[in-house]
Protein backbone atom coordinates (compact mmCIF):
# COMPACT_ATOMS: atom_id res chain seq x y z
CA UNK A 1 0.00 0.00 0.00
CA UNK A 2 1.10 3.61 -0.61
CA UNK A 3 0.61 4.28 3.00
CA UNK A 4 3.47 1.73 4.08
CA UNK A 5 5.59 3.79 1.92
CA UNK A 6 4.61 6.94 3.30
CA UNK A 7 5.17 4.98 6.42
CA UNK A 8 8.50 4.11 5.85
CA UNK A 9 9.92 7.35 4.52
CA UNK A 10 8.48 9.23 7.78
CA UNK A 11 10.43 6.93 9.37
CA UNK A 12 13.66 7.66 7.40
CA UNK A 13 13.04 11.11 8.62
CA UNK A 14 12.39 10.38 12.34
CA UNK A 15 15.62 9.19 12.05
CA UNK A 16 17.29 12.12 11.56
CA UNK A 17 18.65 11.75 8.05
CA UNK A 18 18.67 14.85 5.71
CA UNK A 19 16.39 15.44 2.88
CA UNK A 20 18.67 14.64 0.51
CA UNK A 21 19.86 11.27 1.85
CA UNK A 22 15.32 10.15 2.54
CA UNK A 23 15.14 10.92 -1.55
CA UNK A 24 18.18 9.39 -2.36
CA UNK A 25 16.77 5.90 -0.43
CA UNK A 26 13.50 6.64 -1.44
CA UNK A 27 14.35 6.33 -5.40
CA UNK A 28 16.29 2.98 -4.38
CA UNK A 29 12.91 1.83 -3.51
CA UNK A 30 11.36 3.25 -6.62
CA UNK A 31 13.79 1.64 -8.91
CA UNK A 32 12.98 -2.05 -6.92
CA UNK A 33 9.11 -1.20 -7.49
CA UNK A 34 9.37 0.07 -10.90
CA UNK A 35 10.97 -2.97 -11.71
CA UNK A 36 8.34 -5.48 -10.09
CA UNK A 37 5.77 -3.62 -11.80
CA UNK A 38 7.82 -3.86 -15.21
CA UNK A 39 8.05 -7.70 -14.67
CA UNK A 40 4.42 -7.45 -13.79
CA UNK A 41 5.22 -9.24 -10.00
CA UNK A 42 2.97 -6.71 -8.50
CA UNK A 43 -0.54 -5.00 -10.09
CA UNK A 44 0.26 -1.31 -9.27
CA UNK A 45 3.11 0.61 -7.68
CA UNK A 46 3.07 1.99 -4.46
CA UNK A 47 5.37 4.30 -4.82
CA UNK A 48 3.52 6.16 -7.83
CA UNK A 49 2.91 9.80 -6.26
CA UNK A 50 5.39 9.86 -3.92
CA UNK A 51 7.34 12.70 -4.36
CA UNK A 52 10.40 14.04 -3.09
CA UNK A 53 11.12 15.10 0.94
CA UNK A 54 11.36 19.09 0.96
CA UNK A 55 14.50 19.98 2.87
CA UNK A 56 15.71 23.32 3.74
CA UNK A 57 17.98 25.22 0.67
CA UNK A 58 21.38 24.75 1.28
CA UNK A 59 24.75 24.39 -0.49
CA UNK A 60 26.32 21.14 1.37
CA UNK A 61 29.44 21.34 -0.70
CA UNK A 62 30.21 25.27 0.39
CA UNK A 63 31.65 25.59 3.71
CA UNK A 64 30.84 29.50 5.03
CA UNK A 65 33.53 31.96 6.22
CA UNK A 66 32.95 31.03 9.88
CA UNK A 67 33.23 27.11 9.24
CA UNK A 68 36.60 27.93 7.39
CA UNK A 69 37.79 30.48 10.37
CA UNK A 70 37.10 27.64 12.45
CA UNK A 71 38.88 24.85 10.62
CA UNK A 72 41.95 27.43 9.26
CA UNK A 73 42.16 28.60 13.07
CA UNK A 74 46.13 28.10 14.75
CA UNK A 75 44.22 26.90 17.86
CA UNK A 76 42.80 24.24 15.79
CA UNK A 77 45.84 23.37 13.76
CA UNK A 78 45.98 19.87 15.88
CA UNK A 79 43.08 18.70 13.56
CA UNK A 80 45.69 18.69 10.56
CA UNK A 81 47.97 16.86 12.94
CA UNK A 82 51.70 16.61 10.69
CA UNK A 83 49.79 16.80 7.48
CA UNK A 84 51.33 19.67 5.92
CA UNK A 85 49.95 18.31 2.20
CA UNK A 86 46.93 17.93 3.66
CA UNK A 87 46.15 21.40 5.06
CA UNK A 88 47.75 23.01 2.08
CA UNK A 89 46.05 21.73 -0.33
CA UNK A 90 42.18 22.37 1.24
CA UNK A 91 43.25 25.78 2.02
CA UNK A 92 44.23 25.88 -1.39
CA UNK A 93 40.53 24.83 -2.40
CA UNK A 94 38.89 26.66 0.27
CA UNK A 95 40.93 30.03 -0.97
CA UNK A 96 40.56 29.40 -4.89
CA UNK A 97 37.82 27.19 -5.84
CA UNK A 98 40.19 24.70 -7.84
CA UNK A 99 38.82 21.10 -7.90
CA UNK A 100 41.12 17.87 -6.75
CA UNK A 101 42.35 17.12 -9.80
CA UNK A 102 43.65 20.73 -10.76
CA UNK A 103 45.18 21.01 -7.11
CA UNK A 104 47.33 17.35 -8.29
CA UNK A 105 48.47 18.75 -11.43
CA UNK A 106 49.05 21.84 -9.83
CA UNK A 107 53.00 22.41 -10.24
CA UNK A 108 55.18 25.32 -8.63
CA UNK A 109 55.86 26.49 -11.83
CA UNK A 110 51.88 27.70 -12.10
CA UNK A 111 52.37 30.06 -8.79
CA UNK A 112 53.74 33.48 -9.48
CA UNK A 113 54.65 34.55 -5.62
CA UNK A 114 55.34 37.87 -7.17
CA UNK A 115 52.21 38.41 -9.32
CA UNK A 116 49.60 37.24 -6.76
CA UNK A 117 47.86 34.60 -8.93
CA UNK A 118 48.02 30.60 -10.26
CA UNK A 119 47.31 29.52 -13.34
CA UNK A 120 44.99 26.64 -13.33
CA UNK A 121 46.10 25.01 -17.14
CA UNK A 122 45.66 21.59 -16.51
CA UNK A 123 44.20 18.58 -14.35
CA UNK A 124 44.27 15.06 -13.82
CA UNK A 125 41.03 13.73 -15.37
CA UNK A 126 42.11 9.99 -14.23
CA UNK A 127 45.26 8.38 -12.87
CA UNK A 128 46.87 8.18 -16.07
CA UNK A 129 45.71 11.30 -18.08
CA UNK A 130 46.37 15.08 -17.85
CA UNK A 131 44.53 17.30 -19.53
CA UNK A 132 42.48 20.63 -19.38
CA UNK A 133 40.82 22.01 -16.59
CA UNK A 134 36.73 21.91 -16.57
CA UNK A 135 35.23 23.95 -19.33
CA UNK A 136 38.60 22.85 -21.57
CA UNK A 137 40.22 26.15 -21.06
CA UNK A 138 42.73 27.54 -18.24
CA UNK A 139 41.91 30.06 -16.06
CA UNK A 140 43.18 32.21 -13.02
CA UNK A 141 42.95 32.41 -9.21
CA UNK A 142 43.79 34.94 -7.17
CA UNK A 143 46.50 34.18 -4.63
CA UNK A 144 46.13 36.15 -1.05
CA UNK A 145 48.81 36.82 1.34
CA UNK A 146 47.64 33.93 3.70
CA UNK A 147 47.19 31.32 1.10
CA UNK A 148 51.18 32.83 -0.20
CA UNK A 149 52.37 32.24 3.42
CA UNK A 150 51.20 28.81 3.56
CA UNK A 151 52.65 27.78 -0.17
CA UNK A 152 55.56 28.95 0.74
CA UNK A 153 56.16 27.73 4.31
CA UNK A 154 54.89 24.44 2.81
CA UNK A 155 57.58 24.65 -0.47
CA UNK A 156 60.26 25.41 2.14
CA UNK A 157 59.23 22.38 3.71
CA UNK A 158 60.23 19.73 0.43
CA UNK A 159 63.09 18.07 -0.39
CA UNK A 160 64.58 18.69 -3.80
CA UNK A 161 62.88 15.66 -5.24
CA UNK A 162 59.35 16.92 -4.62
CA UNK A 163 59.94 20.23 -5.62
CA UNK A 164 58.35 19.68 -9.11
CA UNK A 165 54.51 18.99 -7.97
CA UNK A 166 52.61 20.73 -5.19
Amino acid sequence: KRSHIFDFRTALMQLGLAAGSVNRIMGFVKVIFNEAEYRQDIIYNPTKGVGKVKGPSRSPDIFSQEELSILFSPENRWIWGNNSAGFTSFYLAASTGMRKGEILALEWRHIHFDENYIIVEQSWKDRNELGLPKWEKKRFACLSESLKAILLKYRSSLSNSELNRL
